[in-house]
Order: C-alpha cells, then structure tokens, then sequence
C-alpha cells in the first residue's frame, strides 16, 4: 500500500531549493522510508498544498481547502485504493478534513496540535481511517504548543483524542520527530509499509 507524506505549516519548498524537505522525493526521509521498504505515493508529482498557517480566530479555510485537495490527489494517484499516510503538524488538521470524504489506511500524524476546533472534525474523520497513530514529544516542542493556541482549550494538548494511539518520542523539537533514523530505529516505518 503507498503511502502520501504531507508537510506541516511553512514546510512548502520551490522547485530548485537548495535543500530538500523531509517530505519530497530524494530527502533523507524519503530515502529511508524506501529503505524500510514504504512505497510513496506518485514520487515524481508529491502532495503539495499552500502550508498557511490557520487555526487563528476560529478560521481553518486553508485546512480545509488542502483537506479537499488532499482527498481528490488520493483518489486520482490511488485510483479506488486506500493509502497509508505521514502528517506533519499543522498537515494532521489537512488529513482530518481529507479523511471526510475519502478513507485511508494507516495514517500517523507527527506533532500535530490537538486543537478543541478540531474535536468534531478528528471524530467524524475517525470513521474513515482504519488505523491512526499520533507520536508527540515533551515540553521542547514550542511549536506544537504555539500551533494549538488560540483554539478554545486552556493548557496544551500534546496527544490526540481516542481513537488516535499516541506514541511519545524522545525529541529535542518539533523537527526532530521527523529524524528518518529514529523512524527506523523505532520501528515506525512498519506501520505504513506492505499494510493491505
């Protein structure tokens, strides 16, 4: 089963950066996963939305927008098959409203801010994904806490509601859950490979 890897808010690159992005094809990331045998969905046309930051006074248009967007990639590069998936941040609330209109297999959200204005959404969202597994870390990660302000919640949310299984990882930042070698050291890159 092919999995989509999603980049997070302001994690968008142009043609010809001098760096790769964790989630484009030849990144270390991408490379690793082939290593551990996950095979991404259309490499040589990846998922791309605008990376906007949302969630500020109850608006989440753009999220929605890339969840729709999402939805309709899926369904013209799986052609009538689920897919596994990789969500980085602010990308978890793009899969919540990608996964109302369209299923998926196993998805793993990474550091995504659980948000109270998203509470409805990740449970209608639930319904159509079969398996989910959110891994978070501890106080170090400012910008997940900074990603859940401004949502309704008092305190921070750092896993998501049930039926997510949070995973905690030992990281330093934000960034850092996204080290391909603690993918492999973890074992992570065995829920979204050869998954029918």
């Amino acid at each position: 089963m092919k999995t989509v890897l999603v980049a997070g808010t302001w994690s968008d690159s142009t043609p010809g950066d001098r760096k790769l992005v964790w989630w484009e094809p030849g990144s270390p990331f991408a490379a690793e996963a082939a290593r551990n045998g996950v095979e991404l969905l259309a490499p040589d046309d990846p998922f791309r939305w605008t990376t906007e930051l949302e969630g500020i006074v109850g608006k989440n248009d753009a999220w929605q927008a890339a969840g729709n967007a999402l939805a309709r990639y899926c369904r013209e590069k799986a052609r009538g098959e689920m897919v596994n998936g990789i969500f980085h941040s602010h990308a978890g609330q793009v899969l919540a409203y990608a996964a109302l209109s369209r299923r998926f297999h196993h998805v793993i959200t990474v550091a995504t801010p659980g948000r109270a204005d998203m509470v409805d959404i990740y449970r209608r969202a639930a319904r159509s994904i079969s398996a989910w597994t959110h891994i978070y870390t501890g106080r170090g990660d400012r910008w997940q806490w900074l990603g859940a302000l401004f949502d309704g919640y008092l305190g921070i949310r750092r896993e998501m509601p049930a039926p997510a299984r949070n995973v905690f990882g030992p990281c330093r930042n934000h960034i850092s859950l996204l080290d391909p070698t603690l993918w492999t050291a973890r074992g992570w890159w065995d829920l979204v490979k050869d998954t029918a």
